[in-house]
């Protein structure tokens, strides 16, 4: 299979606040994150093509960074591929990701 993404994925266990779709605000985990998106474990996604917000816990990349995200995948009792529109932190996901 042919590889789709612009950047390289880094596989994660990280905890963050999503809001969105039918859900007021939950915590889920991210299995993984790139520059341009990330994957999040949920049991009832949202559509594809909603706009989604998502905080990554400060903890575990050592500040707060906000995104704002559109689903592009969307495989119910499992997660979502969601690709990131907007970052309050661009250059810090950047150099988190190269750690």
């Amino acid at each position: 299979m042919n590889e789709k993404r612009q950047y390289p994925r880094k596989r994660v266990n990280i905890s963050a606040l999503f809001k969105g779709g039918k859900l007021a605000l939950k915590r889920v985990q991210v299995r993984d994150i790139s520059r341009g998106g990330l994957f999040i474990l949920v049991d009832t996604p949202p559509e594809v093509d909603e706009i989604v917000i998502v905080n990554l816990d400060t903890y575990e990349i050592g500040k707060d960074l906000s995104m704002k995200c559109r689903v592009v995948r969307s495989i119910p009792e499992n997660g979502m591929g969601l690709a990131i529109t907007t970052t309050t932190d661009d250059e810090h996901l950047r150099e988190w990701l190269a750690k």
